[in-house]
């Protein structure tokens, strides 16, 4: 009998989150994967296209009615399988798909914390139950926008999210197999994930770094070789040539989604652009915003200087949190929370020195989310995640056509509302490396500092 119970035990958690799996398929498909536009047909466009031999990278209104493909080739595969299905059984995949991928990375981020959470309960003579309940309270009103908004675009976002979550959470357990398969998987389907080599450089995780690069690499080059492009130019030089300019240190971005005075652009050159030039006349709010703007008026050169500068400062903050964690990994496990607080300052990071990051893709704020808060909720004097948990919650959460109307939302978001939130979090994370960096090898699951620290 006892063995019984062991057994049920176990497997009462995992069943509870396949329910939630089906749950959130159901309410994404019905509340927004049967909607007439989403953003699937593009993913089976090019899907189809790269089965067929054919080019992948079309000009939109030209080649293709749809927005332009701006991912990796590696990323073209990820409809194949959809293919063959008539169209509703694909957005039932395609919803499954996606919520699985968000219940999966809340799973693995939730059975990272809960040590941690069980040693705030025990300091503080508090419920278990009650700290999980407070810190998934404050972990969803920072996040609940930035989830919903894959969900509703119906984007790929998520499977980043799944791969960085599943390779931060292996990585506290030092699996560096997983973790580099992850992150190189991650690299090769979005190139922002490569901003995790310097911090692995500097950390001196060697194994998991040629891990990733191996993986980055084969994933990479797989498209050309499975199934080469017939049109003579290689899928990669075709993405080569898409990002040519976008992805340019110190521009800010090119045409369509990419275009510098789209406010939809939350990376940290468009803020720039957008603070320090003049209003485009074809912007739908000139007339209501243009008396603001520029803010700090530039001409190209310095607004390039500007950027460039700030863009390497977001590079040092990477290198400074793999410095203050290098002991983090060492031991059967390693200290869950400055793991967690690491890949979330390169999650920040990415959303700011990416080309060009839309609301979706701000679905990754969930790693140093969930840091911040496990830190502030274990920490009675810590103000600074406070206030951190509380900005991000005014300048997105809040930030709703529906809570404050739709020229209040746009107005945030063109003053960078979006990366002013990556930032927040990013700093928010960073700061926990810094005070835990006195403790190279900790205890397992220990990461909390003592009340008052």
């Amino acid at each position: 009998m006892k063995g019984t119970e062991s057994t049920r035990q176990l497997l009462r958690v995992p069943i509870g989150w396949i329910t939630a799996w089906g749950v959130v398929t159901i309410i994404n498909l019905v509340g927004y994967g049967l909607r007439k536009h989403t953003g699937l047909p593009l993913y089976l466009e090019v899907a189809e296209n790269y089965l067929n031999g054919r080019k992948i990278y079309l000009l939109p209104g030209i080649e293709s009615e749809y927005d332009r493909f701006t991912y990796p080739p590696s990323m073209a595969a990820l409809a194949i399988p959809m293919i063959p299905l008539p169209d509703l059984l694909q957005r039932i995949a395609w919803c499954g798909f996606n919520s699985g991928l968000l219940v999966l990375s809340l799973y693995l981020l939730h059975r990272a914390v809960v040590p941690m959470l069980r040693e705030i309960a025990v300091r503080r003579a508090a419920g278990f139950g009650t700290m999980v309940g407070i810190f998934w309270l404050v972990v969803g009103l920072v996040m609940l926008r930035h989830v919903l908004s894959p969900l509703e675009n119906q984007s790929h976002d998520l499977i980043i999210l799944a791969l960085l979550t599943v390779g931060a959470c292996a990585g506290i357990r030092r699996a560096d197999w997983i973790t580099g398969c992850a992150w190189g998987a991650a690299a090769a389907l979005k190139l922002t994930p490569l901003l995790l080599l310097p911090l692995l450089v500097v950390q001196g995780r060697f194994r998991t770094l040629a891990v990733m690069i191996g993986a980055f690499a084969l994933i990479t080059i797989a498209p050309d070789v499975v199934n080469p492009n017939l049109t003579g130019q290689s899928h990669l030089e075709q993405y080569y040539e898409v990002i040519d300019t976008a992805a340019r240190p110190g521009t800010s971005g090119g045409e369509g989604q990419w275009n510098e005075w789209n406010p939809l652009n939350q990376n940290l050159s468009g803020t720039i652009y957008r603070l320090t030039a003049p209003m485009e006349a074809s912007y739908r709010y000139h007339e209501e915003f243009s008396h603001w703007f520029p803010v700090l008026p530039m001409g190209e050169t310095g607004r390039g200087v500007l950027t460039l500068l700030l863009q390497g400062d977001l590079v040092v903050l990477v290198a400074m949190a793999g410095w203050w964690t290098r002991g983090t990994t060492r031991g059967p496990r390693g200290n869950g929370l400055r793991e967690l607080a690491a890949v979330g300052v390169v999650a920040s990071m990415m959303l700011l020195l990416s080309p060009m990051s839309s609301k979706s893709h701000f679905v990754i704020l969930l790693i140093p989310a969930t840091a911040v808060v496990l830190h502030m909720i274990g920490s009675r004097n810590d103000w600074f995640g406070l206030a951190v948990v509380i900005g991000t919650i005014l300048l997105c959460s809040l930030n709703g056509k529906s809570v404050i109307g739709h020229l209040n939302s746009e107005w945030l978001m063109v003053w960078g509302s979006h990366a002013a939130c990556a930032l927040l979090l990013g700093i928010g994370s960073l700061r926990i490396c810094w005070l835990l960096r006195s403790d190279p090898t900790p205890a397992e699951g220990g990461s909390i500092p003592a009340e008052g620290d």
